[in-house]
């Protein structure tokens, strides 16, 4: 039979008070600083966890300021085709009341030079611009996407933007489109 030796308790006392001073330091450490893990030692898998939601996490603050960036261009483009709509819906009525067989020369003259206003109208709303940037000139943002001519007796608008898309990354794998080239919405064909 064993008998504990006053020495072999006291050191098995002692220790478990230093265990337990540890134990107790440790989780004042952690209700002090509010967190669960402080040092990666602490809790391996916790901090490879922690270290990739903190990945994740700026690449979502990342994807909200694309966000952020791309919403004033597409109201800016949203304003600006609902213009052009009513622009166009303004210059058919036009067209219809100008193909009556009951207007003389002189009311169709009159007419047309109403839709050449509208036409001009159009060509501002292409270069529509918000900040320093055209909206409708593809990728080309530093470039006046429409340019109206005339040579006296006909008109013709030309694009000057390429056909390229802007888009933004919004999420994992998620891509928003931005914009439609001016080419695309309003046509290259020259209004004569």
């Amino acid at each position: 039979m064993i008998r504990p030796t006053q020495s072999s308790t006291f050191s098995l006392v002692s220790r478990g008070l230093n265990f337990n001073f540890t134990k107790l330091a440790f989780a004042q450490e952690r209700v002090a600083t509010g967190k669960a893990i402080l040092r990666p030692s602490d809790d391996a898998v916790g901090t490879a966890r922690s270290l990739s939601m903190r990945r994740q996490l700026g690449q979502l603050d990342r994807y909200r300021e694309a966000v952020s960036a791309g919403r004033p261009i597409l109201e800016t483009s949203t304003a600006a085709l609902e213009n052009a709509s009513g622009l166009i819906t303004e210059a058919r009525s036009l067209l219809i009341t100008a193909l009556s067989g009951s207007l003389s020369p002189n009311d169709r003259e009159t007419i047309g030079r109403q839709i050449e206003q509208i036409v001009a109208e159009l060509v501002d709303v292409g270069n529509t611009k918000i900040g320093d940037r055209y909206v409708f000139a593809g990728t080309e943002t530093s470039t006046r996407p429409f340019t109206l001519s005339s040579d006296g007796s006909a008109q013709s608008v030309s694009y000057n933007g390429n056909d390229a898309i802007q888009s933004i990354s919004v999420g994992f794998g998620a891509e928003l489109q931005l914009n439609l080239p001016g080419s695309e919405l309003f046509g290259t064909s020259g209004v004569q």
